[in-house]
């Protein structure tokens, strides 16, 4: 039973960090996103 709460608690961390870095990319999207359409012709 206890490796069962170990791997879902290490899953919930992993699921954590991804959204946190989702939710902070998305902020940045729109920047990165215009600085590379504004190179290409």
């Amino acid at each position: 039973m206890m490796e069962y709460l170990m791997v879902a608690g290490i899953l919930l961390a992993c699921v954590s960090i991804l959204a946190v870095f989702l939710y902070t990319f998305k902020e940045h999207g729109g920047r990165i996103l215009d600085l590379a359409a504004s190179e290409f012709p």
